[in-house]
């Protein structure tokens, strides 16, 4: 039963961490897709992806796993 709980517990916090992370990095694009031509809105996009959205994503599941 416990371990049925700390799966659950991470599989939560695993889906809640990518659904902000790519919240996150959909905003920085609608962003740049306003302030820049679609090509480089692309280019910025992919850029952030592994500045942004992957190490967000660990933070908040850590965080999320350490807080609850």
């Amino acid at each position: 039963m416990r371990e049925e709980a700390a799966i659950l517990k991470r599989t939560t916090c695993l889906y809640t961490s990518w659904f902000f992370a790519a919240f996150v990095s959909l905003l920085i694009f609608a962003w740049s897709v306003i302030n820049y031509p679609l090509y480089e809105s692309i280019i910025i996009i992919v850029f952030y992806i592994w500045l942004i959205l992957v190490p967000l994503y660990l933070i908040v599941y850590e965080w999320l796993i350490d807080c609850h």
